[in-house]
């Protein structure tokens, strides 16, 4: 989950590629920390590409639409917008 979390924060964060992930990682750990627990810290580039080639992209897109769907559930909104526009 740390890798994952890492992965999304960085790519919506700008970052393109393994290295610019893994250097992310590195710059906001303390801001990473505040939501997962990183204990052996950020992993090198090579690991964070395995990690996420291993993960089967059509049960990832589910967990997504799931954890999406369970928040608007807990909002009581019809929709939540991607782009961070309140309607």
């Amino acid at each position: 989950m740390d890798v994952l979390f890492l992965v999304f924060s960085a790519i919506t964060s700008g970052q393109d590629g393994w290295a610019e992930i893994q250097q992310f990682g590195e710059l906001k750990l303390d801001w990473l920390r505040q939501f997962r627990s990183f204990k052996n810290g950020i992993p090198r580039r090579h690991t964070i590409a395995r990690i996420v080639q291993a993960i089967s992209p059509e049960a990832l897109q589910l967990c997504l639409i799931s954890w999406i769907n369970e928040k608007r559930i807990i909002s009581d909104k019809p929709l939540i917008a991607i782009d961070g526009k309140a309607h």
